[in-house]
């Protein structure tokens, strides 16, 4: 298991954290110390904002509230519930802040993948009190402790404990496991002479920038090859026909992609300008037409109505 911890500094946080938390998932999610029911967001959020506002004292650069994620380590994936979830944080929750405020929402997918984890959204002072949510380094190692024994003894299925922010040996097992997926993947395709999903999607991209000249017409593309364009903050991607998140960044093609949005805007404009002269030039031949069929005085009746259109 991978326990992270992020602070946040700002009171918006507890709104956007609590949207981020439920959007969209098929877990339903749990409290702790919370009074309102786990689905009513807005009283839950009142709660939380109640709390700091009343309680807590305003100093610089306090912490709000912490957004903390317990996610199991990849060898354990297919071990872990939400059901074990669930329970891990509320565990978690007892030992690390039993007199805070705490939301907590599993997650069975991240970036397409079966992939479960939680995430814990916890109040930076206790309830009705200005006392800050902190612990010392020998107090948070205990607690590290406490919660990998619990694990051990109630799941001795999820083998590979827990990986805490700081564990850096740890952590960096983790990471290579990951990076471990990717090389193997990239070995057998080698073997296979076969392109990996990654590569067959940067070459489709690649593509589909040579062919399009347009935005309208990239996406066009897109929707053909069963692809779809995602956008998470400042990062921006593609969905494949099975639902799996792949970044432009990843593929190598987020500076391209800028590029080629500018040369798509360009292109328009300038399509948009050359449709403009067009038009102004059907309208002088149209003109020039009816000069040439129209009689002496017509044409002098004609063009004085021209002339004084916008006034009459």
């Amino acid at each position: 298991m991978i326990v992270k911890a992020i602070s946040k500094k700002k009171p918006f946080m507890f709104g956007f954290l609590l949207d981020y938390f439920t959007k969209e998932q098929d877990t339903s999610p749990e409290t702790y110390n919370i009074l309102a029911p786990p689905e009513a967001l807005p009283q839950i959020k009142q709660e939380y904002l109640k709390n700091y506002f009343q309680y807590s004292k305003k100093r610089k650069n306090a912490v709000v509230c912490s957004h903390e994620i317990i996610s199991p380590h990849p060898k354990d994936a297919r071990e872990v519930t939400a059901e074990k979830l669930y329970d891990l944080a509320r565990e978690y929750m007892r030992l690390r802040a039993p007199n805070a405020l705490g939301f907590f929402q599993v997650h069975l997918k991240a970036d397409g993948e079966e992939r479960p984890h939680a995430h814990l959204l916890i109040s930076g002072n206790e309830i009705g009190s200005s006392k800050q949510i902190s612990l010392r380094k020998k107090e948070y190692q205990k607690v590290k402790q406490t919660l990998k024994r619990y694990t051990r003894e109630k799941y001795p299925e999820l083998k590979h404990a827990f990986v805490f922010q700081k564990d850096h040996q740890l952590k960096k097992e983790f990471l290579n496991e990951q990076s471990k997926r990717k090389h193997q993947e990239k070995q057998i395709s080698i073997r296979m002479k076969k392109p990996t999903r990654t590569q067959e999607l940067k070459e489709t991209l690649e593509q589909g920038f040579n062919i399009a000249k347009t935005q309208k017409e990239f996406d066009q593309f897109l929707e053909k090859q069963g692809l779809v364009k995602y956008k998470r903050g400042k990062h921006h991607g593609i969905i494949d026909s099975k639902g799996k998140k792949y970044r432009l960044k990843t593929l190598g093609l987020d500076e391209t992609y800028k590029i080629k949005q500018k040369e798509f805007i360009i292109y328009e404009t300038r399509q948009a300008e050359l449709e403009k002269t067009r038009e102004l030039q059907r309208e002088l031949a149209r003109e020039l037409a009816m000069e040439q069929t129209l009689e002496p005085d017509e044409f002098e009746e004609w063009l004085f109505y021209k002339e004084h259109a916008q006034n009459l």
